[in-house]
């Protein structure tokens, strides 16, 4: 990955990061997370912030999207999120192979 990509990545992860950390709440019996969506038919990676109060479905509101379509790119984007903030990160959409790569440090 070229040095421009990489401080790129650092850049989506602090928006990702700034954007979750306006839509967190912190409330007891609440679980949140950051759910990372391949949308394989416009070729780019979506973010949604999860939340779930005990008893009542589970809600999202979208972060960001990440146009650059590439996995290396995309861990790159998650190593950052995930040093920012503490949520998990559930992966939809991504054959297993892809998933196992990017849950992978």
């Amino acid at each position: 990955m070229m040095m421009g990509q990489s401080s790129l990545a650092k850049k989506e992860a602090a928006i990702i990061s700034e954007r979750a950390f306006q839509n967190f709440e912190h409330h007891q019996h609440v679980w949140y997370r950051l759910l990372v969506v391949n949308d394989q038919y416009n070729q780019q990676y979506n973010f949604f912030l999860e939340w779930h109060y005990r008893g009542e479905r589970c809600r999202s509101v979208p972060l960001h999207v990440v146009q650059h379509y590439e996995l290396h790119y995309l861990k790159q984007v998650l190593i950052n999120v995930q040093n920012r903030i503490g949520f998990s990160i559930l992966l939809r959409n991504f054959p297993i192979i892809q998933r196992n790569l990017l849950q992978k440090s």
